[in-house]
């Protein structure tokens, strides 16, 4: 915790030049944060000064606990590629056309909020149209978080940004544990549907708790950022260092994922094995039905 806080970006340093070139040809340049304030929240939010001592709790019960964070920086609302065009017809009726469709980032919604603020209008008189080139003829698409929502700076819709960064960690809890590529020796794809490619359930998805630092933007008039992959992105490498710190005791190293359950099945048996022999155990079939917490008590 100590490196990630002297490493952080200061919010006095900000614009900050990273010194490499975006995809869009311009310089990658982070302009605004508050990244300490947002490992002080997060280690306030999951008290992180008492993990140790409940580890140490939950070992004795024969559970293994980890704790595991990630920090992460995303570019986004590359460009400049997207437009909108407004026409107001006689009625006094509002149309929004957006080359960019949505694919659940509620464009419909944050683009007619923005609108109808704008012009000081009720939001039922505007009307979103995306992808309809008779309205505006050129469109690239909504990635890189091209969504009018916010999790550092303004807020349009706070409910959608919350929408997003569930789905967000729900999209890298798939990541972590469950979606794999798969290929047989011969290069024929093994995981071509859904029958076979895992992708997390409801039940999956933990209950999340969401915190938010506003920061915002100085590069647009309503100093918004990027949401929508801001949940994606750390949620695996935050889940991976969690199980790793679990493990760790037991000399499980976490080098690949996902993280199925046959996988780290496979590294606690090679490990409790490796124990054995260094012990002059043997490694008999016996050797991998030992739980972790026996190994402990065995080193013990």
């Amino acid at each position: 915790m100590a490196i990630r806080e002297r490493n952080l970006i200061q919010p006095d340093e900000f614009p900050y030049e990273v010194g490499l070139v975006s995809r869009d040809g311009g310089p990658r340049r982070y302009d605004s944060g508050n990244y300490p304030e947002c490992l002080r929240r997060l280690v306030e939010a999951v008290g992180w000064d008492g993990v140790r001592a409940q580890q140490e709790r939950a070992r004795v019960e024969g559970r293994w606990l980890g704790m595991g964070l990630a920090l992460f920086v995303e570019d986004t609302g590359l460009g400049p590629y997207e437009g909108i065009r407004v026409r107001v017809d006689p009625a006094g009726q509002v149309f929004v056309f957006s080359g960019t469709s949505s694919q659940g980032q509620s464009h419909e919604t944050t683009l007619a909020q923005i609108v109808a603020d704008g012009l000081s209008l009720p939001l039922e008189r505007v009307t979103v149209v995306p992808g309809d080139t008779a309205g505006i003829p050129y469109g690239v698409g909504t990635f890189a978080s091209r969504v009018a929502v916010d999790d550092c700076g303004t807020m349009i819709n706070p409910m959608i940004v919350e929408g997003q960064v569930h789905g967000g960690i729900a999209h890298g809890i798939g990541n972590a544990f469950l979606e794999e590529v798969v290929y047989d020796g011969a290069g024929q794809l093994m995981t071509g549907t859904l029958m076979e490619y895992a992708l997390p359930r409801a039940a999956d998805v933990p209950r999340l708790e969401v915190h938010h630092v506003v920061t915002p933007s100085p590069l647009n008039p309503l100093g918004v950022k990027g949401a929508g992959e801001g949940g994606t992105l750390p949620a695996s490498a935050a889940i991976a260092n969690a199980v790793a710190d679990a493990l760790r005791p037991l000399g499980v190293d976490v080098t690949e994922m996902p993280l199925t359950r046959e996988r780290l099945w496979r590294r606690l048996r090679a490990s409790l094995q490796s124990r054995r022999r260094d012990l002059g155990w043997g490694t008999g079939p016996s050797a991998a039905g030992g739980s972790a917490d026996a190994v402990e008590d065995r080193q013990r």
